[in-house]
């Protein structure tokens, strides 16, 4: 094993215990782990939880009505119970005790009430019941007052709905759409997690003195690639640690995800976090040798983090699985733009692979170019101290 291979492995061996035993990673690692089995359990319990709501009618009301009642009540994934309320206050009491969901008037002036008002455009369980309950109280009641008796107005309010057939097959599924969605939030978690580790990492070493020991025995370059891979295995094993959290919490709960298109988002997720760690950490390393002071540091390392930001805000509207605008389509290319975007795309099924090894390509040769500026950055700044470097003085200065 040669020199410089001891010494980079040192410096990884050393960031590896500092991180590993540090309280922040422990308890990062516990929340971002509370939160993936949050997010895969709550839903996984709301959707075997069985709905019910109880409907009580004041007035007259015809069988086929009741009927229909019941039948919107399934159409909405709930089951309904009716009930027949003797007088008014009496029902508006049993929804403010709330042993009543839904109060249908029929008599005098016809309306439906609910213990708590109803926000225009919410699509919540209840309100969608409520809506349809109330259109079709509204049909009945207009058919009856344009002359058609009870019962042909009952009939024309059993008539099904039209049936809805889409010529294209929808290609995305709600588990895609959620691994983009909560997988996204992660990325960009993490990248800026470790790339702030890298940057204020850097910045500690400088301004106490402690680079100038080590660069005594050691190269610049050697120093930098071994703290980026130190943190970098950091940051593999607590991505490990989430990924099989996911794992083994979506299959307890009867949802596996290592399977199908499922796996290959999942797996892209991962890949893309490799190349957007091995671009960001490198760039934040060289932004944290051009200062001298912590104050300084978030300032000058603004830049690098706008992109990750920029990446991270598109990159939602992607994940309902329409179709990508062009700026989204070009972030998803730019290499300091697409750990965050692409990723999205192939979850949704909105990316070829074709178009997914064109952009890491892109990534790979991003990531080698920026590692050469990053380490002459890197060499020429780490032990210069006073006012904060600009890059393109850095780049002009002799070796």
């Amino acid at each position: 094993m040669s020199e410089a291979t001891t010494a980079i492995g040192q410096v990884a061996g050393r960031e590896l215990k500092v991180r590993l035993t540090s309280k922040s990673f422990r308890v990062a690692t516990l929340i971002l782990v509370g939160a993936i089995v949050a997010v895969i359990v709550i839903p996984a319990q709301n959707g075997k939880k069985k709905h019910s709501y109880r409907v009580a009618i004041v007035g007259p009301a015809s069988g086929v009505l009741k009927s229909e009642i019941v039948a919107l009540g399934k159409g909405v994934g709930a089951s309904v119970r009716l009930s027949a309320e003797a007088s008014r206050p009496a029902a508006e009491e049993a929804l403010k005790t709330r042993k009543l969901d839904v109060l249908l008037v029929t008599a005098g002036r016809p309306e439906i009430v609910v213990r708590k008002e109803i926000s225009a455009g919410s699509t919540a369980r209840l309100a969608r019941m409520v809506g349809a309950v109330s259109q079709a109280v509204s049909l009945q009641t207009g058919l009856e007052r344009a002359g058609l008796s009870p019962a042909i107005a009952a009939q024309a309010l059993a008539s099904p709905p039209l049936p809805v057939r889409g010529l294209v097959k929808e290609k995305v599924n709600d588990a895609d759409r959620v691994i983009a969605l909560y997988g996204v939030i992660m990325l960009w978690i993490l990248l800026s997690q470790y790339g702030g580790w890298v940057l204020i990492g850097v910045v500690e070493e400088k301004t106490s003195r402690v680079v100038e020991v080590l660069l005594s025995t050691i190269r610049p370059t050697q120093l930098l690639t071994g703290k980026v891979i130190g943190i970098g295995l950091v940051a593999l094993l607590q991505a490990a640690i989430i990924i099989v959290t996911a794992f083994v919490t979506s299959a307890a709960v009867g949802q596996p995800l290592l399977q199908g298109p499922s796996a290959v988002a999942i797996f892209s997720m991962l890949l893309w976090f490799v190349l957007g760690y091995s671009f960001y950490c490198t760039a934040y390393a060289a932004v944290g040798s051009l200062v001298s002071r912590q104050e300084d540091a978030q300032n000058a390392a603004f830049p690098v983090s706008l992109p990750l930001l920029i990446g991270y805000g598109f990159s939602f509207s992607a994940v309902g699985g329409s179709e990508p605008s062009a700026m989204v389509r070009f972030l998803s290319y730019f290499p300091p733009t697409s750990p965050l975007v692409m990723p999205v795309l192939i979850a949704v099924k909105a990316a070829t692979f074709a178009q997914a090894a064109i952009a890491v390509g892109l990534m790979l040769v991003s990531i080698v170019l920026l590692m050469r500026v990053a380490a002459t950055i890197y060499s020429r700044a780490i032990l210069h101290t006073g006012r904060r470097l600009k890059i393109a003085e850095v780049l002009r200065a002799p070796d």
